[in-house]
């Protein structure tokens, strides 16, 4: 199947931000560069209640609270193992690939997920490289 332009954009720009965001944190110190990105994490984790909420859809919010739960019980655990958040990085990154492949009854822009796809993936496989780090350094 062919991708349509916008969406190969979308894939391009999920991959560009992810390098503009990982790049400078690569220089930050290990401890910085684990919170930096739970944090992050957290604040993507509030975007997911945006659009059930501004269109009012009380199914699609209930998956999102679910999911936001989940995300932040990893984030929680993270605290004490570090490998949990390249995880809650991937988990949401699959999660956005459920709404790609429709298996999700949430009603959000398709240009979202294309971009988020990449771009959680990405950072999660980056962390993935960076847990000896963190671990060397204590974080």
């Amino acid at each position: 199947m062919a991708l349509a332009y916008q969406q190969l954009f979308s894939y391009a720009v999920g991959l560009l931000l992810a390098v503009a965001v990982t790049y400078p944190a690569s220089f930050m110190p290990a401890r910085r560069e684990r919170r930096f990105f739970t944090v992050a994490m957290a604040v993507v984790a509030l975007g997911f209640f945006g659009f059930p909420l501004t269109q009012g859809d009380p199914r699609g919010l209930a998956w999102e609270l679910g999911a936001a739960a989940a995300l932040v019980a990893l984030l929680a655990l993270s605290l004490r193992f570090a490998g949990l958040v390249p995880l809650a990085w991937l988990g949401h990154g699959a999660w956005d690939l459920l709404f790609l492949v429709g298996a999700t009854p949430i009603d959000k822009p398709a240009w979202v997920c294309e971009l988020c796809v990449p771009f959680d993936i990405a950072i999660g496989i980056y962390l993935l490289t960076r847990l000896g780090r963190w671990r060397a350094a204590g974080a």
